[in-house]
């Protein structure tokens, strides 16, 4: 089929999702022309090497003095861009469209404009308005006379979301938890697509030994709660504490400071790693004697997999998609929501050798069916003979 690729995605799993799915489809003969706002879209898991033609449109961020003013002036331009890009894709005769998202509205405005039928992949609706947790935690670091204009741009733009998200032809999700959330937000029930792991890439390196470290991976905001995995360590009840290493690709400065301050105040021996490479991702997955997945209401994990696939276990929050891919007391442990429970997990497995090696030696073989890329794409490709039918 031949295939048109919007997104405006920022670095993370839903472009690492995005690339896996175009880089297996090729097997099946599908053609891809790949259509970016900017540049910038293929600095991470570059889409450009894997597909046929690509259309770069160039835009720049316009950046304003008043932040509202700024907002709608962005609203304005790039709301115009997608419409050019949309009507370029519906005089091109493509089969359908692959649709990401959006860094500024979530579900793209190109869904409202495009003739062309569209398969939009939503990895999460707009969680900021659609989660009360998560809003009051960004509107509560906001000044005081500033707070309105901020509740007025989250609205805004979830009015956007919405109406963008409920234009797709057909919406594909990462989770049942996802499609849930989804249908909740939008009033459309989607078809699910589990997502995997590249187990040849994230995988156990023999030469690498444990060392007395926790891990925690995503992007740094407060909906991932590595607050509340620091409010966790002091219940750990071990006389050699584990330090706690966090990995970010992107970050809020405020929510960074709050967790060095934190974490000082708590005495836990913080490491916090910024933008790094594949390779030494895998290299710390290796190294930490375990993972925790603490993220409020995690609509899938791609972390979760890619610590189990190097044979390091995963402490996961009881909610969410994680739920889908802990096997509790198999390769990992779910645990309720609660600081001492977290505590008290981390250092009974952590002293007890025979429940952790067999955690560990059940990890990745535990996953190694069910989790691969190839079964990912096998279903999306289903997915679109379904929809072409």
């Amino acid at each position: 089929m031949k295939i048109a690729i919007y997104h405006f995605l920022p670095s993370g799993g839903a472009k690492r999702a995005l690339y896996e799915l175009v880089n297996g489809l090729n097997k099946f003969n599908h053609e891809f022309d790949l259509y970016i706002p900017t540049t910038e879209c293929e600095e991470f898991c570059d889409l450009r090497p894997i597909v046929g033609r690509t259309y770069d449109y160039n835009y720049k961020i316009p950046n304003l003095p008043l932040p509202m003013v700024t907002f709608l002036f962005k609203l304005w331009s790039f709301e115009k861009l997608q419409k050019k890009i949309a009507q370029d894709i519906d005089q091109k005769k493509y089969d359908f469209v692959f649709v990401h998202h959006c860094k500024l509205t979530q579900s793209p405005s190109i869904l409202r404009f495009l003739k062309t039928p569209t398969i939009y992949f939503c990895q999460e609706p707009f969680r900021l308005y659609y989660e009360n947790r998560f809003y009051q935690q960004e509107i509560n670091k906001v000044s005081f006379w500033k707070k309105p204009i901020y509740a007025l741009n989250i609205f805004m733009r979830s009015r956007i979301d919405k109406s963008n998200a409920q234009k797709a032809s057909l919406i594909v999700v990462n989770s049942y938890y996802s499609a849930e959330s989804v249908f909740k937000a939008y009033g459309v029930y989607p078809k699910v697509c589990y997502l995997g792991v590249d187990f040849e890439k994230f995988r156990k390196i023999e030469k690498i030994k444990k060392e007395n470290m926790i891990l925690s991976v995503g992007t740094m905001k407060s909906h991932k709660s590595f607050d509340f995995l620091i409010e966790s360590m002091p219940y750990i009840s071990m006389q050699n504490k584990p330090r706690l290493t966090i990995i970010f690709n992107r970050k809020d400065p405020i929510y960074e400071k709050s967790l060095r301050d934190k974490a000082a105040n708590y005495q836990v021996n913080l490491i916090i790693l910024h933008n790094i490479s594949d390779k030494e991702l895998v290299e710390n997955y290796n190294r930490a004697k375990l993972t925790i997945n603490a993220a409020s209401l995690e609509p899938f994990g791609l972390t979760t997999l890619e610590s189990m696939a190097c044979e390091t276990p995963v402490i996961g929050i009881k909610e969410g998609g994680i739920r889908e891919l802990i096997e509790h007391d198999i390769n990992g442990l779910l645990v309720d929501r609660d600081q001492k429970k977290l505590g008290k997990s981390i250092s009974e497995l952590l002293t007890d050798d025979e429940r952790y090696t067999k955690l560990r030696n059940n990890c990745r073989k535990s996953i190694l069916k069910k989790w691969k890329w190839e079964n990912a794409v096998s279903r999306m490709d289903e997915i679109i003979n379904d929809f072409d039918q």
